[in-house]
């Protein structure tokens, strides 16, 4: 894992990447920032913004979003699995396989908020009512100085974050690994934050009875500042085993979720209070917790 010394990166002379380095592929340069966000020299991941994702993100938001309104969902593909070869210092879940993962996908939408607010949003530790309906609950445990991070001081955030979801189907506890990074790039020789953030499980978590498990969770977000606000490109991969959820069910939750998600975490950092739709209560204490799989 990468040590952290931003201050040595801005005094370094490396030498540029190659351009045979820069996946051009939307879908292959998704796969490498996942990957490669705790390599110790940013330029490979800067020009993969600069060069592939921000160009398709914007042609996409350009093509298929109303900005007028505030409700547009954004743009939505499908993505392949997360294979082995692409989870760069991470493993697959032991007992699980990349094509266990059910109906990938990732959306290109605009927040009115730019990076920093972003940065800031990280370092708040009860997730509850910032996260979607169905996290119950999740509380995170900083293995960095949030406070250094949301302040522009340091470049990488890390926590683990024990959560508890719950849907009609299912419910399960599980420990989220969570990591974002903050870059420069630039962009018609202007500089724009940028943040990549990603998380990930590292074992498979079963509901309660042991019926429903929760096998393999993989995110990414990258986040671009603009004029205007800022522009995200989101990635979703799992797998579970839930009793009667189809894939035909699983997709149009996991595209809400997404939808909800981004909504939520907005009015947080516009208003400082959880969304009105939000049922939970910040500040609770902890749920029961089982342990993971018992009977």
């Amino acid at each position: 894992m990468l040590h952290w010394w931003s201050s040595v990166w801005t005094l370094m002379a490396c030498a540029p990447p190659d351009a045979e380095d820069v996946p051009v592929e939307i879908e292959e340069a998704t796969e490498f920032l996942f990957a490669h966000i705790d390599d110790e020299a940013p330029d490979t991941l800067q020009l993969v913004i600069e060069q592939t994702i921000l160009p398709y993100v914007q042609a996409k938001l350009d093509a298929v979003v109303d900005p007028s309104d505030p409700f547009d969902p954004g743009y939505f593909t499908d993505l392949s699995p997360l294979t082995e070869a692409n989870l760069g210092s991470l493993s697959l879940p032991e007992g699980t396989l990349a094509e266990d993962q059910r109906v990938p996908v990732a959306r290109a939408y605009r927040s009115r908020h730019a990076t920093a607010s972003f940065r800031q949003l990280a370092a708040v530790a009860d997730r509850t009512c910032i996260e979607p309906e169905t996290t119950h609950w999740a509380q995170r445990e900083y293995t960095t100085d949030p406070d250094c991070y949301a302040n522009g001081e340091c470049t990488w955030i890390a926590a683990i974050q024990p959560t508890l979801k719950v849907n009609p189907l299912a419910a399960i506890w599980y420990d989220q690994h969570l990591e974002q990074r903050k870059l420069s790039i630039e962009v018609e020789d202007e500089p724009w934050d940028v943040i990549v953030s990603r998380s990930f499980l590292t074992e498979s978590w079963a509901s309660k009875n042991g019926n429903n498990h929760w096998d393999q969770l993989w995110t990414l977000d990258v986040v671009v500042d603009q004029p205007d606000g800022a522009v995200t490109w989101s990635a979703y991969w799992s797998a579970m085993r839930v009793q009667w959820l189809t894939d035909g069910i699983l997709a149009t939750s996991v595209r809400a979720g997404m939808v909800e998600a981004s909504a939520w975490a907005d009015h947080f950092i516009a208003q400082g209070t959880p969304h009105p739709d939000c049922p939970h209560v910040r500040g609770a204490p902890m749920p029961e917790r089982w342990p993971n799989g018992s009977e």
